[in-house]
């Protein structure tokens, strides 16, 4: 929803609608990156457990070696997302930020969105693409010093792009769903 509502942003014509659909539908990604990020962790957090908990039952060193290995790449998986949890918690909203950053922001993002909704469509992953969003976003708020007027051609897709994208994405084989524990619709991959 909010993804589509952050595409939609870039087809508005008036300039301060624009934005605030922008902002609205920024902060919305940020709060579903971090859910799925979370789920992400408790998944990973569960599968340590259960590995760490074979390591400790087990007698073979052949299979002790394999739960090793197996336990240091969750860790390191563990490790990755608790960086990518804390880096979109330190996420600063765009809502006070002047016109000028938020276009420079709305520029990257649509360059970012252009990128990766020119890959095949099979090859797509929505859910680590709002995450890459989010996360580049959040760097280019906090690296912007800069307040020159951008131009607003530079952010806008052609009615051509705009076409394609939703051809695309309407066409998209639909990804399975189960619930967790939450009652959400978790995407299996």
């Amino acid at each position: 929803m909010n993804f589509s509502k952050l595409i939609t942003s870039f087809t508005i014509l008036n300039n301060s609608e624009r934005r605030e659909t922008f902002k609205d539908a920024l902060d919305g990604m940020k709060e579903a990156s971090e859910r799925h990020i979370n789920l992400k962790l408790e998944k990973c957090n569960k599968t340590i457990e259960s590995v760490q908990h074979k390591y400790n039952q087990t007698e073979n060193a052949v299979e002790k070696l394999d739960l090793s290995s197996k336990l240091n790449n969750l860790q390191d998986k563990q490790k990755v997302l608790n960086e990518k949890l804390n880096k979109i918690k330190s996420y600063k909203s765009l809502k006070e930020k002047p016109n000028q950053i938020v276009d420079k922001v709305m520029v990257s993002v649509a360059s970012e969105c252009e990128k990766d909704l020119s890959k095949p469509i099979d090859k797509l992953n929505i859910s680590n693409l709002v995450e890459k969003i989010v996360l580049k976003s959040n760097d280019n708020i906090e690296n912007e010093k800069s307040i020159e007027p951008v131009k607003k051609e530079s952010f806008s897709f052609s009615n051509k792009k705009r076409k394609e994208m939703s051809v695309e994405l309407a066409s998209a084989p639909k990804k399975e769903l189960k619930q967790n524990s939450i009652g959400k619709g978790v995407e299996l991959s």
